[in-house]
């Protein structure tokens, strides 16, 4: 999967996931202001394996009275260690038209997955969205300084690969090039942004252009514009 799709694809999930968690929010906010109280008894801890080193965690089940009936449902959300205890009192949300339906008063049983699927669709959407708005707000920092900045020629220094980044397991290369300022005698050293496919046959012997902030030359742009544009 190139860059491109990934950071879309990390958007699209995160948002999806944070649409689900507003779905659910809802569906459980709905729940809460409808529902009954009543006093439970939790009857037992069943264990249940679950992810792939198999895990064991326990699941309460519940016994409450509603009229006539006595009604026993599953606890929502299994726990290791074991967040009940047999005989445990709780209180027992549930509906008049549902009784089965009915769900454990606590954080955990009412607001564990939402409050998940929220985390989580904010996690992947602030990737995703870094991916796409961290390269078009420094695009438009590039393309300022090259109508606005001082250009320069800048010779080659090295090619250098950025080992702290790696995407389907290629990383980018960054081009280095060197200019003597005229008035300090001052040798600077420039770094272009990341490139996905290695420059050397295009940079070799080649001046390339650096664009300096007027007001601030610690800001630059290395421009390789020239570059063949990859697939990524």
């Amino acid at each position: 999967m190139t860059l491109t799709a990934t950071k879309y694809l990390f958007a699209a999930v995160g948002l999806g996931l944070l649409l689900g968690a507003l779905a659910v929010h809802h569906r459980t906010a709905y729940f809460v202001s409808h529902a009954s109280r009543a006093p439970g008894t939790v009857t037992a801890m069943v264990p249940q394996r679950s992810g792939s080193d198999n895990s064991i965690s326990y699941r309460p089940v519940v016994r409450y009275q509603n009229g006539a009936q006595q009604i026993v449902f599953s606890g929502s959300v299994a726990s290791n260690p074991p967040a009940y205890h047999v005989g445990e009192t709780v209180n027992v949300l549930y509906l008049e038209w549902d009784p089965y339906n009915a769900r454990i008063e606590s954080f955990s049983s009412l607001w564990f997955v939402p409050t998940l699927l929220a985390v989580m669709g904010a996690i992947f959407f602030a990737i995703g969205g870094g991916l796409i708005l961290v390269p078009a707000v420094q695009q438009r920092a590039d393309e300022r300084l090259v109508h606005e900045g001082m250009p320069i020629e800048a010779e080659l220094q090295g090619i250098n690969v950025n080992s702290t980044i790696a995407v389907n397991g290629r990383c980018p290369y960054r081009v280095s090039v060197q200019w003597r300022d005229p008035a300090t005698a001052r040798v600077r050293v420039f770094q272009s942004h990341d490139v996905w496919s290695d420059p050397s046959a295009y940079v070799k012997d080649k001046k390339i252009r650096v664009f300096l902030d007027r007001n601030d030359p610690e800001k630059y742009y290395v421009d390789l514009s020239f570059l063949p544009k990859p697939a990524v």
